[in-house]
């Protein structure tokens, strides 16, 4: 019954990502057809025939709406099946930004690769972040990573909130991160998405101060 209840959460979830996608590309091509019917001037009470609309105006829109277009190509994990290359990468990404106490591998991030969600641009994984449930009302959001090339454009922000559709999804009604105290970054975006710190400790084994964040999710 568990299993059934998280393959239609994640069905769920990747319906509502296709429904955003595609609302995103509907948006870029009426934005296209009203600046063509502006600049024909249908809009306004200049007959059409009192404007010339060159070849070049035109392939330039096609060109602009090709870039709107282009910026949502980015398709979730959930429409794809992970690759060893992007299970390699993630795991280098993850093992880089977070310090670990050990290494995690490819065939570990694939053997876990229903609890991951990334996004990823071509080949290059863009981002990624892992939720798993440790209690029948509370998930954990691990490991939240962004490529040094893709940070600062909102990529972390939008792993989070997928990670906390997938709370909801579990049916958990507490998301919570543990930080290191010298991760500004990750530290920032929690506390500006409504997360606040419950308790901070030190780390016997590495000696790194631990910050525990949680966010109660509503339905």
């Amino acid at each position: 019954m568990q299993n059934i209840t998280h393959c239609m959460s994640k069905i769920v979830r990747n319906a509502t990502l296709l429904v955003r996608l595609f609302h995103r590309q509907v948006v870029a091509i009426t934005r296209f057809f009203m600046r063509f019917w502006e600049i024909c001037g249908l809009s306004g009470e200049r007959p059409c025939h009192t404007r010339t609309l060159t070849v070049s105006l035109l392939i330039g829109l096609l060109k602009e709406a090709g870039e709107k277009l282009s910026q949502t190509a980015s398709i979730p994990s959930g429409f794809r099946t992970m690759n060893e290359l992007q299970a390699n990468q993630i795991a280098t990404l993850i093992n880089k930004q977070n310090m670990l106490d050990g290494t995690l591998s490819a065939a570990n991030i694939l053997k876990h690769k229903d609890t991951i969600f990334f996004y990823a641009d071509g080949d290059v994984v863009i981002g990624s972040v892992k939720v798993v449930r440790v209690q029948w009302y509370q998930a954990e959001v691990k490991y939240l990573s962004v490529h040094l090339d893709y940070r600062r454009k909102g990529w972390g922000r939008k792993l989070l909130a997928e990670a906390e559709a997938c709370v909801r999804g579990m049916g958990a009604l507490v998301a919570q991160c543990t930080v290191r105290g010298d991760n500004l970054p990750s530290i920032n975006l929690f506390l500006s998405s409504g997360y606040k710190e419950t308790v901070t400790f030190t780390n016997p084994e590495s000696g790194n101060r631990v910050h525990v964040f949680q966010k109660e999710l509503k339905p």
